[in-house]
């Protein structure tokens, strides 16, 4: 996907949120409700039960866009550098498991 269109779409999670009058509880509940779904279609589709790897990923992209929409909840609030946070938590991340090789 292009930078441009995820960008595109970022903003409109942002205006979305801003006409829901969605607040930051609102936020944590509502991907507490998606983590529920996505790890029911996990299972769902492991299990083969009804669930199909459409299920899955919408799930996923439900989960992503409570992400985002957390983000631009904190950081309306407390602007923070969003990349330079991943990149160090990458970087750690690579570290933990460099180690365990």
């Amino acid at each position: 996907m292009e930078e441009k269109a995820i960008l595109s779409e970022i903003t409109r999670i942002r205006e979305l949120l801003q006409e829901s009058g969605r607040t930051f509880p609102d936020a944590l509940l509502k991907t507490e409700e998606e983590l529920g779904e996505l790890i029911s279609a996990y299972f769902g589709l492991k299990s083969y039960k009804k669930n199909t790897p459409e299920d899955l990923q919408e799930e996923v992209v439900d989960v992503l866009q409570c992400a985002i929409s957390l983000y631009l909840l904190v950081n309306d609030r407390y602007p923070f550098d969003l990349l330079a946070i991943l990149k160090a938590k990458n970087d750690k991340w690579r570290a933990k498991y460099s180690e365990v090789k």
